[in-house]
């Protein structure tokens, strides 16, 4: 019985580590109609983004190689800049944890395709 007990009670706790990391990400909604392509193609879903903490989330059904992250404050300064590779089904952590508190934008692009966001911390 002791065991039983012992067993739900670790059941819950693995339970309840993964529901908390799942309500601490807040999705950013993205304007994505240049990522998709004007007709039918196999170009795939864009990539969806989530803030978590210091940090934005990109998640994608598709491997992203040279995908450009930039993030920048609303009067267009750039904050942060660089290429990164995003793995299909692998969420990429983006760290953005020297951001003074305010509101941001965020933009990826890959060739001609691209998508932005914005976001306040």
């Amino acid at each position: 019985m002791k065991r039983t007990a012992l067993f739900f009670v670790l059941l819950l706790g693995v339970y309840y580590s993964f529901a908390q990391t799942k309500i601490d990400e807040v999705n950013i909604p993205v304007d994505d109609t240049t990522w998709r392509p004007p007709t039918r193609s196999l170009g795939g879903e864009p990539p969806a983004l989530y803030l978590h903490g210091n940090a934005i989330l990109i998640d994608s059904s598709s491997i992203l190689l040279n995908l450009q992250v930039i993030v920048t404050d609303l009067s267009g300064y750039i904050e942060y800049d660089s290429y990164i590779t995003v793995y299909a089904g692998v969420e990429y952590s983006y760290s953005i944890a020297n951001l003074a508190p305010g509101n941001y934008k965020v933009e990826l692009r890959q060739g001609i395709k691209y998508l932005y966001g914005y976001f306040a911390i």
